[in-house]
């Protein structure tokens, strides 16, 4: 199978994947919500996502290395459809983060793996048009997902919602069926002894020490603990305005579409640019634009464009971030390095819902919107210290799938 094959079955096994998740991600607070929870409340639900992820993002990265990509795909898969399962139909508060905690490891399981694959394809010169398509495909999947989970929240109910994202959490078992299987990576990695998926520590900060790996961490990082107060509050902001679930689903979806069209284009722009720093840096200051301003406005146009910048600036910072992670990790330790990334990403979703939700209930959600903004500038700026880690842009190729 050749690198274009095993592109496309990665890509559709991550579009189908985050199209299942996407349908509950915008529902998760207005559910919680309806129990009657404060802000606190939710936010501990929206945490709850990512609290076990924190935990287990480096031992994945290793499982992954050690049983090969497509292993954690399948059960991933099967993770996430018995975690919508639980909360539509179960019901209440205690089912919600029993089912947000299942769906947080299992998301992670399959993030990590297709991450990890997609960093395997082919040569170094081609990852910013693999990664470029890959978090294309994930965006498109989370561009459908919430409005249909949105439509069917307002016809059907919260439940209904979910129970779908069940049903199409299956879908990526037919894809991955077609991946070509893997050998175990750890056992090729110096000492021919198999390696405890909890004890790397010699390793870990082998990868910490690279630039690239801090650099990569570090924007991704910034960049999701900003993003949180818009993923738990954003909803209830609009709702408060009077919006219905549709509508707050299509602003969802209208950050992934612009994540959808500026990801292809990635090649070109760091072309353009220069460097990957200065783009990255520049998508950061986008999104800090865009979380930041949100308090300014309530109309649906105001609020979409700020949505749209929000989804332009994640959509060049995540496969950037994963870029740099990916080239400086060598072939054996990619998985753990993509690993040591995701620990970094849950960090920054366990404890955001948490801080933003105390700022919130203390001040409202206008300066956590505000407070967000600024935290995400300041992340552009630590950047420069890392500008050497990004190769210069050289020539990229056409994409082609």
């Amino acid at each position: 199978m050749n690198s274009r094959q095993q592109l496309l079955i990665i890509c559709f096994s991550a579009a189908t994947a985050f199209f299942a998740i996407s349908i509950t991600r915008p529902l998760v607070a207005l559910y919680a919500a309806s129990f009657g929870a404060g802000s606190v409340a939710v936010g501990l639900v929206v945490a709850s996502h990512s609290f076990f992820p924190l935990l287990m993002a480096v031992p994945a990265g290793s499982l992954v290395d050690r049983f090969g990509e497509r292993c954690l795909i399948t059960w991933g898969s099967v993770g996430l459809a018995a975690a919508s399962a639980i909360v539509g139909w179960g019901g209440g508060y205690i089912s919600i983060i029993t089912g947000e905690c299942l769906a947080g490891l299992a998301h992670l399981a399959v993030v990590v793996a297709a991450q990890t694959y997609t960093g395997r394809i082919g040569s170094a010169e081609n990852r910013e048009t693999n990664f470029g398509w890959f978090t294309t495909f994930a965006s498109a999947g989370q561009l459908f997902g919430p409005v249909i989970g949105g439509i069917t929240a307002d016809h059907w109910g919260y439940q209904a919602a979910f129970r779908l994202a069940s049903l199409f959490s299956l879908a990526p078992l037919a894809i991955v069926m077609f991946m070509p299987k893997t050998r175990p990576r750890l056992e090729n990695a110096g000492s021919g002894r198999s390696r405890s998926i909890f004890h790397n520590g010699a390793q870990l900060r082998h990868l910490i020490k690279k630039q690239g790996v801090q650099a990569g961490i570090v924007s991704s990082f910034g960049v999701l603990f900003a993003q949180g107060v818009r993923t738990a509050f954003f909803p209830l902001y609009m709702s408060g305005l009077g919006y219905s679930a549709t509508i707050i689903s299509m602003h969802t979806s209208a950050r992934a579409l612009a994540s959808v069209v500026v990801r292809p284009f990635l090649p070109v722009i760091v072309k353009l640019a220069g460097a990957r720093y200065i783009v990255l840096s520049g998508s950061i200051l986008l999104s800090a634009a865009g979380i930041g301003t949100i308090p300014l406005f309530t109309g649906f146009w105001p609020l979409l464009l700020t949505s749209v910048m929000v989804g332009l600036g994640i959509g060049l910072c995540q496969p950037l971030s994963m870029i740099a992670v990916a080239d400086a990790a060598g072939d054996h330790e990619k998985g753990l390095a993509m690993g040591l990334r995701l620990t970094g990403n849950r960090l920054a979703q366990v404890t955001n819902p948490l801080l933003f939700g105390f700022v919130t209930q203390a001040a409202g959600m206008g300066p956590a919107f505000v407070l967000a903004g600024f935290l995400l500038t300041g992340t552009a700026l630590l950047l420069i210290r890392w500008r050497d880690a990004f190769a210069q842009a050289k020539q990229s190729k056409v994409m082609q799938v």
